[in-house]
């Protein structure tokens, strides 16, 4: 173990999308960066499970992603499994199956690589810091990563994706629920039978809406959380460590690489204080412009406050007209899906919401760039008063946004 070091992942596609960007390219970089002779391999394949992983074969190599792991003979294995047997996709198997499965992938690994030192990393999909204890029949929306919400469930709205808080705020559906309960169990099972589990807090970079735009899978930066977690447990857990005395060569460089002082930074708990909005503290702080100027991304509270939709826009309007002085109402969006119909809702805020989305009397859509752009007159009898607004792209739902007539 003084030499060269193996690391397999295997796992499903969190762990090779994107392509030569995820999290375990970024822990190959980081080895390279303190060389330190590690040699890290993603393993596995989009769309396995803990079943898969030992009976589907690689259609180019003509091996199952568990032999194709075992042969590189590694000394660590990190598995990264479960989210697709338990929540996203379940193929259909009982709990008890899956932690079978679960238990016949890690017996293979004992029998064929006994000296590999196995760590589970968990792929969590919800606030387990904060909501763990509680039962999933109490579970809001809005302390689970987005792929778990489903759609939308307000009048007019069914169909589709939405991140405002009348939503969020619901309990996860029936179906959700089982899923949950069936991913606790597989997930407890799953650290009993790895050396150590890593807790990489998913639900943190996917509530930042650092996902791609299907919702699922963390972009770049996000993969950058899941590092920081594995790469502090490297620095940290001393059980990791005294199995890998290779890792105590890793140095303390600043506390840059803990992304969860991000985190910490960035949000604080909302009204009710179950949930998370931006620390506008944040924007005024010097931690902004540092983490801006280091990973080139200054999309964080856009993306945060539209972490469920599928593409999350830019946009800015008129918040305040004045019928005195004629004012025009102004909107502009960006990076929406290109030529999708634009809808609206519009009512005054003391009101019940609409269950009807408008259309314009001539169809008015997003140009072939994802922009749109509207000025309306402002009507000499329009009531004073705060009025909401919300506009519907695709599949998704943007608003209620406040615009206060005086």
């Amino acid at each position: 173990m003084n030499g060269q070091l193996t690391i397999c992942v295997l796992g499903a596609s969190e762990t090779v999308l994107p392509w030569g960007k995820s999290w375990v390219n970024h822990l190959q970089d980081a080895f390279l960066s303190e060389g330190i002779p590690v040699n890290v391999f993603a393993t596995g394949s989009t769309g396995i499970t803990y079943q898969t992983a030992l009976s589907l074969v690689d259609p180019l190599i003509g091996k199952s992603y568990a032999q194709l792991t075992s042969e590189k003979d590694p000394d660590v294995i990190i598995i990264e499994l479960g989210i697709i047997d338990a929540i996203v996709a379940p193929v259909g198997r009982t709990q008890a199956e899956m932690i079978a499965d679960a238990q016949a992938l890690y017996g293979f690994f004992r029998s064929n690589n006994p000296n590999a030192y196995i760590i589970l990393s968990r792929l969590i999909p919800y606030d387990e810091e904060r909501h763990g204890a509680l039962p999933v029949a109490s579970i809001k929306k809005k302390y689970c990563s987005p792929w778990m919400h489903e759609t939308s469930t307000i009048a007019g709205d069914e169909g589709l994706f939405t991140s405002e808080e009348a939503e969020l705020g619901k309990i996860l559906s029936s179906t959700m629920q089982d899923r949950l309960s069936n991913w606790r169990a597989l997930d407890a099972e799953s650290q009993a039978l790895a050396d150590t589990s890593i807790n990489t807090s998913f639900f943190r970079p996917s509530r930042m809406g650092l996902t791609t735009r299907d919702r699922t899978h963390l972009n770049s930066l996000g993969h950058y959380f899941v590092l920081s977690k594995i790469w502090l447990e490297f620095q940290s857990n001393s059980a990791i460590r005294s199995a890998l005395p290779i890792l105590q060569n890793i140095r303390e460089i600043g506390n840059f690489v803990d992304f969860d002082l991000l985190w910490s930074s960035l949000v604080k708990l909302d009204a009710a204080q179950d949930g998370y909005e931006i620390d506008q503290n944040f924007l005024d702080g010097p931690e902004y412009p540092v983490w801006e100027g280091l990973f080139g991304h200054n999309d964080l509270i856009v993306n945060f406050a539209h972490w469920g939709n599928v593409r999350r826009p830019e946009f800015g309007y008129t918040e305040v007209i004045h019928k005195a002085l004629g004012d025009y109402f102004f909107m502009w969006v960006s990076n929406l899906w290109p030529k999708q119909e634009m809808r609206t809702k519009l009512w005054p805020s003391n009101d019940s919401e609409p269950t009807a989305w408008s259309s314009f009397p001539v169809p008015r859509f997003t140009s072939s760039t994802g922009g749109y752009i509207n000025i309306t007159r402002n009507a000499a009898d329009f009531p004073e008063g705060v009025w909401l607004l919300k506009f519907n792209v695709g599949n998704d739902v943007f608003g209620p946004l406040p615009i206060n007539v005086v």
